[in-house]
């Protein structure tokens, strides 16, 4: 699956998906390249966080000004992001990673490779929304965002449940052999 331009996976909207009490989000990526100036990897999600009014979940890459690629997960209300975040300047390309996320109703947590990078707590969860979910692409407010840098992604996987720190390694380490 390499969901640059319009090759993203949209994924029904459903009662099983709203999920804003615990949650966590996760999927295999294998990038060429990590996103740079302005560009961005959505991995999943449902509602892009600059959605004025209300986001759901995503789990996505993206960088600013300048070669700064961060991994983040999240969602915003009322225009305020609540993001966990960690650079990933150092990720080696052409590999695959794991990247996961979750929300135990406190706190935002991101995990690369199996390790936590990040947490953040927050009182601003995933929020109902009637969207779609979409891997490989964003929603914001109805305008569907592709991703701006090729990429593989494998084993996506939306939980309604808060994985522990130690699921999340155990799940890296038997893909990996570790």
């Amino acid at each position: 699956f390499v969901p640059k331009t319009s090759n993203a996976i949209k994924i029904t909207a459903s009662d099983s998906l709203s999920l804003t009490n615990t949650l966590t989000v996760e999927s295999w990526l294998n990038l060429p390249a990590l996103p740079h100036d302005y560009q961005a990897v959505y991995i999943l999600g449902k509602e892009y966080y600059l959605n004025p009014i209300a986001a759901s979940y995503n789990l996505y890459l993206a960088s600013g000004s300048g070669n700064n690629p961060t991994a983040y997960i999240g969602t915003s209300l009322g225009g305020v992001k609540s993001v966990a975040s960690q650079s990933i300047a150092a990720l080696a390309l052409n590999s695959w990673h794991h990247f996961a996320g979750t929300y135990d109703g406190s706190e935002w947590k991101l995990y690369v490779d199996g390790i936590l990078v990040s947490t953040s707590v927050t009182t601003v969860g995933p929020q109902i929304t009637t969207s779609p979910v979409y891997l490989g692409a964003a929603n914001n407010d109805g305008t569907l965002i592709h991703s701006t840098t090729d990429l593989s992604m494998d084993e996506a996987r939306i939980s309604a449940v808060t994985r522990t720190a130690d699921w999340i390694n155990t799940e890296y380490e038997n893909v990996t052999n570790k």
